[in-house]
């Protein structure tokens, strides 16, 4: 599938659509795999993308280490992708025409990953965001905080904390 930009789309503060969204999980993960090559080794997925969720996964055998569990840069990458992907989907969707980075990461590992790996990230509260928004259509750079867990068997397994700065061409 050909990822295209969307049309502008008018949208009210909250980041809620009054029209459709056209980046769905289906053309995030083509955006990914044409634009991020990592994420095609990685055989990420885009499971969920639904308001201010997100959910990737991605196998265990590309992204093992030696001792057959998920390698800690993979954790990190597939964290950071949910919370890279959730801010430029929202973005994307609101017309905002923007180049966004990690500025900063933490990551807390708390047990190995045994099998497919899977990261969840939401938005932060409403407040947070429009004060995001409200900075990036401002000063035309915004940063937000972005968090995203990874689990193993329904049990935390790592915990990733990023800051992500947008930028206005």
């Amino acid at each position: 599938m050909e990822y295209r930009r969307g049309q502008q789309r008018e949208w009210l503060m909250d980041g809620c659509s009054l029209t459709a969204w056209p980046m769905n999980a289906r053309t995030l993960e083509a955006y990914l795999r044409a634009h991020i090559p990592l994420s095609r080794g990685m055989r990420v997925r885009v499971v969920e993308l639904q308001g201010a969720r997100i959910a990737l996964s991605a196998p265990l055998r590309p992204n093992w280490n030696h001792q057959r569990t998920a390698f800690g840069g993979s954790i990190a990458t597939l964290g950071l992708l949910a919370g890279w992907s959730l801010i430029h989907a929202h973005l994307e969707n609101a017309g905002i025409p923007h180049n966004l980075v990690v500025k900063c990461l933490s990551v807390d590992y708390s047990r190995p990953i045994t099998g497919a790996l899977t990261a969840r990230a939401e938005l932060p509260p409403i407040a947070k965001w429009n004060r995001f928004l409200s900075a990036l259509k401002r000063h035309n750079k915004g940063s937000i905080v972005i968090e995203a867990s990874l689990q193993q068997d329904d049990q935390p397994a790592a915990q990733l904390s990023a800051t992500f700065v947008a930028l206005t061409p």
